[in-house]
């Protein structure tokens, strides 16, 4: 195999491109009074674009920032991006 065979990988692309389910995020932390992007994105340990991307399914999150944000917002990665099979 050459190195062509094998991309390099973006480091939030490992599960496919998926939506956020944006309105229980934005739920969960409007109740936890998380209230600036700059806040909800560090609960996943990701920058303010990254989450944005998100939010539009222009990417998936690798499955260790779907945990983080998932245990900081009490809910479950299946809940925060339902379309993972």
């Amino acid at each position: 195999m050459t190195a062509r065979s094998h991309p390099r990988k973006h480091a939030t692309d490992a599960m496919p491109a998926i939506r956020l389910n944006t309105e229980l995020f934005d739920r969960r932390c409007k109740e936890l009074d998380i209230t600036s992007e700059i806040d909800k994105a560090r609960i996943g340990g990701v920058d303010t674009s990254t989450l944005w991307r998100f939010r539009r399914g222009e990417i998936g999150p690798r499955l260790e920032v779907a945990r983080r944000f998932a245990r900081a917002l009490g809910v479950s990665t299946d809940d925060l991006w339902p379309d993972v099979a």
